[in-house]
């Protein structure tokens, strides 16, 4: 006769054949509880020898599970919405602000990549796309401009890419 023993609330097993199966309880990879961490990664199974006269009393072992990665996080700022103050002068490709960005999931799933949205403007901006980097491109002048809103982009890599979207402000004495 098979059993989970402790109790795991991620798994069941028939007891008649040691066949387990998930609960339906959902398994996520990226939860941030480490006891569900541990129940999700580890069952462990007794048999109990029902014979008479039993052969042997009880047995344990131990199933590792290898939980694959599935893209179910969005990318997440970390630093925005924010107002970035720049002074007035600013020279043409100095960098004055660095956009930050995660994702939880593996691997291709969670590499983010930035981007600015389409539209003007952002041909004033250069936002490298790996480092978040934000770099002027053009001479900042209050008088014609002043405000920019820019529209920050983070998607993921994975094979249905996930994304998020927040603003920039940049103002300033310029």
């Amino acid at each position: 006769m098979y059993s989970i023993s402790p109790a795991n609330p991620f798994y069941t097993i028939d007891s008649r054949t040691g066949k387990i199966r998930t609960s339906g309880v959902t398994l996520d990879r990226e939860s941030t509880n480490s006891r569900d961490m541990v129940l999700m990664r580890t069952i462990i199974v007794s048999a109990v020898d029902r014979g008479r006269p039993p052969l042997r009393a009880s047995v344990s072992a131990t199933v590792s599970v290898n939980l694959q990665d599935l893209n179910d996080n969005d990318p997440t700022f970390l630093n925005l919405p924010f107002v970035a103050e720049v002074l007035e002068g600013l020279p043409i490709g100095t960098s004055f602000f660095r956009v930050q960005a995660v994702d939880p999931d593996k691997d291709e799933n969670g590499r983010v990549t930035l981007a600015l949205q389409m539209g003007m403007p952002r041909l004033d901006f250069y936002l490298n796309s790996s480092t978040g980097v934000l770099t002027s491109m053009a001479v900042l002048d209050r008088e014609q401009i002043g405000l920019y809103y820019l529209r920050i982009i983070a998607h993921d890599a994975g094979e249905f890419p996930r994304t998020s979207t927040s603003t920039l402000t940049v103002s300033g004495d310029f």
